[in-house]
């Protein structure tokens, strides 16, 4: 008798089971031949490889630092930036991107220039106004970041957050190319050839240059729409002092500060969910409650055997 009523709580229990499980939509998870339906809720979790990938344009200005800037000014150091990132929040912490960017240096001539005097010491010509005069040149680099969520990081992640505040560190290449310094030498008759340049080093190297650049800075993020975010980032890069193409002066590293205003496009997640880490999870708390209930069911029939 009681094993028949055992029998058949099991058989009423397996029913309304499978009479929610054809009201649910989620998943189902198979237990001894018993499907228990899943809650669907959401999580937190690292993202698919397809996921959370986005492609920034950059526009803005640069500043330079290096050889004798400072009879320049910090704005009149200044000239155009440009960049293209591509990249991918892994976490809602790190981002990674790869960013290929464009900058007009300006930089300031040393006072190597002076008078040019005959035999008798007569003063033939005199350029000393091209001491401290501003050059350009152009700049071509490719760096891979990372970029730390500080925002997440200390007040947690929130979906679908306005603002956040982000540091970048990152390394890569710069191809320089283009200098203008060529015409100082010109109006003073220095042979700015290759070799001339190898034995003196106070002649200005205007050969292309390339040279590895480490980066840091900031960057502020809005989100102004579901799959668009506008940047505002400051980032400087250090190169090594023949960046300017003057390595003689006693400055160890020259770079540039780049103010980028950017806009960003985020591409939907696998499946076409938007942009973002929350993840459809199963809550396995009614899951848990149905077994444990077989379970008390099979022990209290067992105990019921022994008895018999």
């Amino acid at each position: 008798m009681v094993k028949r009523i055992v029998i058949t709580m099991a058989a009423v229990l397996v029913s309304i089971v499978a009479s929610a499980q054809d009201r649910a939509d989620s998943t189902v998870t198979l237990f001894d031949d018993l499907k228990v339906p899943l809650v669907e809720k959401k999580y937190v979790a690292n993202t698919n490889f397809q996921d959370n990938w986005f492609v920034t344009l950059y526009g803005g200005v640069t500043s330079n630092f290096g050889s004798d800037d400072s009879h320049a000014g910090y704005f009149r150091l200044m000239g155009p930036a440009a960049a293209i990132a591509v990249g991918k929040e892994i976490t809602p912490i790190s981002t990674v991107r790869f960013q290929i960017n464009y900058v007009r240096n300006t930089g300031v001539t040393d006072d190597q220039f002076g008078q040019v005097l005959d035999d008798a010491g007569n003063i033939l010509n005199d350029y000393s106004w091209m001491n401290h005069n501003r050059f350009k040149w152009n700049s071509y680099g490719l760096d891979i970041e990372y970029l730390l969520n500080f925002t997440n990081l200390i007040l947690g992640f929130r979906e679908n957050r306005k603002f956040y505040f982000q540091g970048v560190i990152g390394i890569g290449g710069s191809v320089s190319s283009g200098y203008t310094t060529g015409k100082f030498a010109e109006a003073q008759g220095m042979d700015n050839s290759h070799k001339a340049q190898l034995d003196n080093k106070d002649k200005y190297d205007t050969r292309q240059h390339s040279l590895i650049n480490i980066r840091a800075g900031l960057a502020g993020t809005f989100m102004i729409a579901r799959n668009w975010n506008l940047h505002l980032e400051a980032i400087g890069s250090v190169l090594d002092n023949s960046y300017d193409s003057n390595p003689t002066t006693s400055n160890t590293w020259d770079g540039h500060v780049d103010y980028l205003l950017g806009v960003s496009y985020r591409f939907n997640n696998k499946g076409g969910v938007a942009p973002g880490f929350y993840y459809p999870r199963h809550d396995m708390t009614e899951y848990i409650k149905k077994v444990n209930d077989i379970n008390d069911i099979r022990d209290r029939t067992k105990r019921r055997r022994q008895e018999l």
